[in-house]
């Protein structure tokens, strides 16, 4: 409406002429555009509201509604013979205001979305200030098509334009977490691009948080794949929360079974065609926590990952005494009492240092206290310095075997431990190193009196 509209009859060529009629005036012989031998005539193409193409199409140059109408078209072969005429309706049409059914809670930005929803919960779907109206209906999409739902529809007359609506109550006819809902327009008159809407619900009581966590530890620029199915899985979810706030956002989201309804909000991740999420390259900040919620026909699964990143060490550490090479026994003498230093150097994640006896009861023979833990950051790897001052109570113990070991918080797995002899002779205390393992990325500085002396054996 409001520009040139074509009513398309393309008869062949060699025709004698054709007459346009309103249907009312047909009978009354009262035609409002001819093209006779090639002659255009008639009141309408006279008024310039109508013009003729060549093969007889009805050209109406500025459409409004009084052309929503019947019309009447005869088409002469000659002079002489009697015409053959057709029944034309003109339907006067005007695009709605978006291109697609919308959908409440997904906005008109997107004809899919993904939404949490109670089994309360109310969906309206609409076309708004079409022509003629629009059809509408839901439908809940399967594995094996889509099932009739129950819903009421309604069509308001703004003018000469209408706004369709349909309301879905019930919007979890089955009892299933997650829901792929439908809203189909009848776009017979083309006027919207996408004749479907979809929207993903999840049933909004699941708790990922309170799941049990199934640790990930990936090196950092390595490829990470996180996978919660089984081979009957239709439906996938996927969220992520980072490790100082357990609000899950959506990362991805799928119907397996169909390939246009699948979106990730991330450009980092991948959801793959069996449901997978992966991350090609993953960095430090990923580290998070990743839940994902599954549907099968009959029944539902939800997993929560938590994915540490490491960074491997490219250059192999020791422990080190002071004043020792790497690989010497050392001694250095002390007395009963000073402090001792115990570093791990550029490691990911963030670990814990503390001091033991190896053995349970040698644990009363020895007191640390003080203890300074100074942590640097280099980037994405840290420094951690514990520094602590030791007493020896028993000054007849000849020998205690002590270790420094690292712990993380976030993975219980990620232990070691640095070993040395701490041996007494006349007062004095000697460190030696024992039991050193290959890879372990200690550094165990002594930081005694200025006193102390050290031998190499």
């Amino acid at each position: 409406m409001g520009r040139m509209g074509i009513v398309q009859c393309n008869f062949e060529e060699g025709f004698y002429g054709v007459v346009w009629y309103n249907l009312e005036e047909f009978s009354k012989g009262h035609s409002f555009l001819q093209l006779i031998n090639g002659v255009k005539k008639g009141e309408g193409y006279l008024s310039g509201d109508f013009d003729v193409l060549p093969n007889g199409s009805l050209m109406i140059l500025n459409v409004s509604l009084q052309h929503d109408s019947n019309f009447v078209v005869s088409k002469f072969r000659s002079e002489d013979e009697l015409p053959l005429s057709f029944d034309v309706r003109v339907v006067v049409t005007v695009k709605p205001s978006t291109a697609f059914p919308v959908i409440s809670f997904c906005g008109e930005k997107s004809n899919t979305c993904f939404v949490l929803l109670d089994e309360y919960s109310e969906l309206v779907c609409s076309v708004k200030l079409a022509r003629p109206a629009i059809d509408l209906q839901w439908a809940v999409r399967g594995v094996h098509g889509d099932d009739e739902s129950v819903f009421q529809s309604s069509v308001t007359d703004i003018g000469h334009v209408f706004t369709s609506r349909v309301t879905m109550i019930n919007v979890f006819p089955h009892s299933r977490v997650l829901h792929l809902l439908v809203c189909k327009a009848d776009n017979h008159y083309g006027l919207l691009l996408e004749e479907e809407s979809t929207i993903f619900i999840e049933k909004s009581d699941i708790s990922l948080g309170a799941l049990e966590t199934v640790s990930r530890f990936i090196e950092r620029d390595s490829r990470l794949e996180l996978n919660c199915l089984d081979k009957y899985t239709k439906f996938i979810v996927w969220k992520k929360a980072n490790h100082r706030d357990d609000t899950f956002q959506v990362l991805s989201y799928a119907a397996l079974f169909t390939g246009n309804v699948l979106n990730v909000y991330s450009n980092d991740f991948e959801l793959q065609k069996n449901g997978s999420l992966v991350l090609p390259r993953t960095e430090t900040r990923h580290e998070a926590l990743y839940g994902c919620i599954s549907q099968s026909e009959n029944s539902s699964k939800a997993a929560l990952f938590n994915v540490v990143v490491f960074v491997h060490l490219l250059v192999l550490a020791y422990p080190v005494i002071s004043g020792c090479t790497q690989y010497q026994y050392c001694f250095l003498e002390a007395p009963a009492e000073g402090s001792l230093k115990c570093a791990v150097r550029g490691v990911r994640p963030r670990v814990k240092l503390e001091w033991k006896t190896l053995a349970k009861e040698d644990s009363a023979l020895i007191i640390f206290t003080n203890h300074e833990v100074t942590v640097n950051s280099i980037g994405d790897v840290y420094d951690v310095i514990l520094t602590s001052t030791y007493r020896v109570e028993d000054t007849a113990t000849d020998r205690l075997t002590l270790e420094c070991r690292m712990t993380s918080s976030n993975i219980s797995e990620l232990t070691s431990a640095a070993k040395f002899d701490l041996f007494i002779t006349n007062g004095k205390i000697k460190f030696r190193i024992q039991n050193v393992l290959e890879h372990e990325p200690f550094v165990f500085e002594s930081c005694l009196y200025a006193s102390c002396t050290s031998t190499d054996k």
